[in-house]
C-alpha cells in the first residue's frame, strides 16, 4: 500500500513539474526583412481592364501597362510588372499625378501588389521623371512565397510619353521593395 501511495505521489509531483506554466518564456517570432531592387522596363501598350482591389474586393476601371521585371544587380528578366492607372490628374505645370496599382510578378515565386500616388514631372521632349516615396506601408497583397508580406515600394524612374496618343509608354523605372514578413 505504501508503494502504491509513493508511486501515485511521485507521479503527481512529476506531472505537476512537467506541466508548469512557461508563459513567461514566450517570445514573439521575429519578423524577416528583405530588400529587393528591381527595374520595370520596356515598351508597353495600354490595355483597358477592370481590376479587383485585393483588400476591398472593389472593381476599378484601369489602363494597365505590362513590362519586363528585371533584377537590378544581374540585369536578368525575373518576371513581369504591370502598372495599372486608375486615375490621373494633370496639373497646371504639365505634371501628372496618377493613382497606380502595381503588380510585381516574380516568375515561379508569386506576386506583390502595391498602391502608389505617382508624381510624373516633364523634363522635355515627351519625357517625364516618375517618383513615389511612401511614408507608410503601401504593399497591400502578396501571393505564394510573398503571402502575408507588408512593406513599402519606392519608385524612381523615367517614362517616355512621345507615343501616348497611340496608347504606348516606354518605361525605365527603378523600384526598391522593403518587405517584412
Amino acid at each position: 500500500m505504501k508503494t502504491i501511495k509513493f508511486i501515485i505521489l511521485t507521479s503527481i509531483v512529476l506531472l505537476s513539474c512537467s506541466c508548469s506554466s512557461d508563459d513567461d518564456d514566450f517570445t514573439e517570432p521575429s519578423l524577416q526583412t528583405v530588400q529587393l531592387n528591381i527595374i520595370g522596363r520596356g515598351i508597353s501598350v495600354a490595355q483597358e481592364k477592370n481590376i479587383i482591389h485585393p483588400q476591398t474586393g472593389e472593381e476599378r476601371a484601369a489602363f494597365c501597362f505590362l513590362m519586363n521585371l528585371i533584377d537590378s544587380e544581374t540585369g536578368e528578366v525575373i518576371g513581369t510588372l504591370e502598372d495599372c492607372d486608375t486615375g490621373t490628374t494633370e496639373l497646371e505645370d504639365g505634371s501628372l499625378i496618377s493613382q497606380i496599382t502595381t503588380v510585381f510578378n516574380f516568375t515561379g515565386r508569386g506576386t506583390i501588389t502595391s498602391e502608389s500616388i505617382v508624381l510624373q514631372e516633364p523634363t522635355g521632349n515627351g519625357f517625364f521623371t516618375t517618383s513615389f516615396i511612401p511614408t507608410e506601408n503601401n504593399i497591400i497583397d502578396g501571393t505564394f512565397e510573398f503571402e502575408g508580406v507588408r512593406g513599402k515600394s519606392t519608385l524612381n524612374g523615367e517614362i517616355d510619353l512621345n507615343q501616348f496618343d497611340d496608347n504606348i509608354i516606354i518605361f525605365n523605372c527603378e523600384f526598391k521593395l522593403e518587405l517584412t514578413y
